[in-house]
């Protein structure tokens, strides 16, 4: 069964492919360009809290994303 869900929603250790990134454009093109695209499996590393920020790995790069922005990414597990 494939699960469509948002990024802010995984837990730590798990990994996902992205589907679609609904942000705005400054941050769409900041992500794409650490490699974060339609397409790209991403892990989540390690959260600060329920609603802290998340660290997410793409390959061998680590980033730090707030959670309302993770919210924008629709992933598949």
């Amino acid at each position: 069964m494939v699960t469509i869900m948002t990024l802010n929603q995984l837990t730590p250790s798990e990994m996902a492919t992205v589907l679609a990134i609904d942000l705005p454009f400054e941050l769409r093109e900041r992500l794409a360009a650490l490699g974060v695209k339609a397409g790209r499996r991403l892990c989540l590393v390690h959260r600060l809290g329920a609603h802290g920020p998340l660290q997410v790995r793409a390959g061998s790069t680590d980033f730090i994303l707030r959670a309302r922005e993770a919210a924008g990414i629709k992933i598949r597990r």
